[in-house]
């Protein structure tokens, strides 16, 4: 009997820690900029990331670097945007996950280069 009372104290106890260290890791993520807005040649800048947890920065185009992909608490990355040569503007994301489950997605816009109309003399 004193030994099923043990087991059942040490698993209230378990149960109570486990319930406080989750209660209290609960990833908090916070960016800024929340959006950019690049012009057709291109940028460079950081992201300031405030955050509570381990985190990771991810891009969803190849034309958007990023460095470092990952920190833990508060930091920051860089991005790299490259110059876009085409008429058309593009779109891309980046994400930023903290603690695993809490993300911020940042838009980014890039304008395309202006198009060149060519008159025929004559």
């Amino acid at each position: 009997m004193k030994l099923v009372h043990n087991f059942r104290a040490m698993y209230i106890a378990i149960f109570f820690l486990v319930g406080l260290s989750t209660q209290h890791l609960q990833a908090q993520l916070s960016v800024s900029p929340t959006s950019l807005n690049i012009p057709a040649s291109g940028a460079s800048g950081q992201i300031m990331i405030n955050a509570n947890a381990v985190w990771i920065a991810s891009a969803d185009m190849s034309w958007i670097a990023l460095s470092p992909i990952q920190g833990i608490n508060n930091g920051s990355t860089s991005y790299t945007i490259a110059a876009n040569t085409a008429v058309n503007a593009r779109t891309g994301s980046i994400t930023i996950i903290a603690g695993g489950t809490t993300q911020t997605v940042i838009a980014v816009s890039q304008a395309g280069v202006p198009a060149t109309i060519l008159f025929p003399f004559g």
